[in-house]
Parts: structure tokens; C-alpha cells; sequence
């Protein structure tokens, strides 16, 4: 059983050669800082991102007979295809009188509350981040640091993980954002719209065939050589939001409430490196 298990993580980790690091996105802490859900406290999500640069130079290749040299644009991508966040703490402000809700219950106005985001990433990849959200009537505000440590592979002729070529990183990313939500809270859904600034990490462990200079003939990128895109990126995103609802539901008030949440993220910065991304989230609130 235990070597099954070795040989799913191994077939799953031959698709990760580049990694894709960021924060946790806010929408889920969001909606528990707002207390729409009362009593919710617990979040579990499950994400995938992708993203690249068309116009990072990390092999060092320049066009050849040019004076002064004119450095090559290489096309490098990066993915984190399965990521899990669980945040087992959270602490919410102002205290609820009555975490089960009521008929017409709409959250609080200003609630804010402290979260610490724990999350693990494939292949070999982990860290911690605490994150800080606060309402201020129907605009929210947050900010987050994650602290991660990972191992990554490179790759080799075929594109496939080498796992002879490894990388160990110790990386920091924040994120500061802000946004709306709105609820329809008679049946239990809602949307949300947020956007804001956060760091953004492509690493790659590199390549093990760097011989070849023929366009097509290698699925290596680089030229083989390991590299570590980090810079600002301008984000925004949309928000898809379930919750229990009294009213529709029929329930008593003795009855716990629950939440789930689904994002779209993408971001972009388009001077003198054009990075981007783009970002699935699920989310439950329990």
C-alpha cells in the first residue's frame, strides 16, 4: 500500500517541474470576517495556478552580431497544478451574540478577524501564512504574508521531471488586497468582486540538456539553467458564494451554519517583464 502510494506521488509530481508561488487568496477569510455564516470558523481549500513570463531573460542568451548585445526573451511558465490550505485558527471581531444567526441575519458591518493559512503544495512544498482581514461597511480590506519552503525538479530532454536535479528554496510573498461583496441573503448566494497587489514566484530547478540550440528540439526551456522569477503583480478577481440561509432552509437557530466559495484570479504586470497568472479556488467554510 505504502509503495502505491510512493509511485501516485511520483506520477503526479512528473507534471511539476516549474513552481508557481504565491499568498492564499482572501475571499474565504473574507466571508468569515464578515460572520454572513455565524459560527463558521474553519476553512479548507483546494487551488491550481498557472502562470509565465514571455519576457524574462534567465538563460543569458542574446542575439548574436549586435553591438551592444541584445539579450533574448525566453518563454518560461510556471504552475501549481494541486494546492491544499486548511486555517485551523481564526480569531473574529466584534464577538457574535448569537453564532446560530437569525431570519434576517446580514453579518457585521465592520467585523475583521486574524487567520493563520497552513498549506501544502505538490509536489514537495509547505509553508505558513498569516493573513488579516477587515470590513468597513461593504468594502473589505486585507493583507497576508506566507512564508514557504520547497524542493523542486528540473526537467529533462522530454519535458518530464528530473529528479537528479533538485532545488531547495526558502521564499516570502505578500498580498495586499481589497473588495465588495454582495449576498442575497433570502437565498443564500452571493458575489464578490476584489483586486490588489501581491508577489509573485516562478522557480525552476532547470534542465538537464542544454546542448541543443534548434528550436523544437528540446522540450527544455532556458537553455537548462535553474532561475527564480520573483516582482509585483497587479491582481483582481470574482467570487462565487454559497451559504446556509434560514429563511429558505426552514431551519430552527439551534442549526450550524456552513459556506462555500469559488474564485477566479488572474494577474498581470506588463512593463518591462510581462508576468501573469491565473488562479482556481475552492473553499469551504465549516
Amino acid at each position: 500500500m505504502l509503495r502505491s502510494i510512493r509511485i501516485a506521488l511520483l506520477l503526479a509530481a512528473s507534471v511539476f517541474a516549474d513552481d508557481l508561488i504565491m499568498a492564499p487568496l482572501f475571499t474565504p477569510q473574507a466571508l468569515i470576517a464578515k460572520q454572513i455564516a455565524p459560527g463558521t470558523s474553519k476553512i479548507f481549500s483546494i487551488s491550481s495556478t498557472f502562470g509565465g513570463c514571455d519576457s524574462c531573460n534567465v538563460s543569458g542568451r542574446t542575439v548574436q552580431n549586435t553591438d551592444p548585445p541584445v539579450l533574448v526573451d525566453d518563454d518560461i511558465s510556471g504552475s501549481s497544478y494541486f494546492r491544499m490550505d486548511i486555517t485551523p485558527v481564526s480569531y473574529t471581531w466584534p464577538s457574535t451574540a448569537n453564532p446560530e444567526g437569525a431570519e434576517n441575519w446580514s453579518g457585521h458591518t465592520f467585523g475583521g478577524g486574524f487567520f493563520l493559512n497552513f498549506h501544502y503544495a505538490l509536489p514537495i512544498e509547505a509553508g505558513v501564512a498569516p493573513s488579516v482581514v477587515q470590513w468597513f461597511g461593504p468594502i473589505y480590506v486585507g493583507a497576508s504574508y506566507e512564508l514557504s519552503f520547497g524542493r523542486y525538479y528540473g526537467k529533462d530532454s522530454d519535458g518530464d521531471t528530473d529528479f537528479d536535479k533538485t532545488r531547495h528554496l526558502f521564499t516570502g510573498a505578500a498580498n495586499f488586497g481589497a473588495g465588495s461583496m454582495t449576498f442575497m441573503k433570502f437565498h443564500g448566494l452571493g458575489f464578490g468582486l476584489h483586486g490588489g497587489l501581491r508577489q509573485f514566484h516562478i522557480v525552476s530547478a532547470g534542465c538537464s540538456d542544454s546542448e541543443s540550440d534548434v528550436v523544437g528540439a528540446s522540450e527544455c526551456t532556458a537553455d537548462g539553467k535553474q532561475y527564480h522569477i520573483q516582482d509585483w503583480v497587479f491582481y483582481y478577481g470574482i467570487d462565487f458564494i454559497g451559504y446556509t440561509s434560514l429563511p429558505l432552509l426552514k431551519e430552527t437557530n439551534g442549526k450550524g451554519h456552513a459556506a462555500y466559495s469559488f474564485t477566479i484570479e488572474s494577474g498581470i504586470r506588463t512593463d518591462d517583464q510581462r508576468l501573469m497568472y491565473w488562479a482556481l479556488q475552492w473553499s469551504i467554510m465549516l
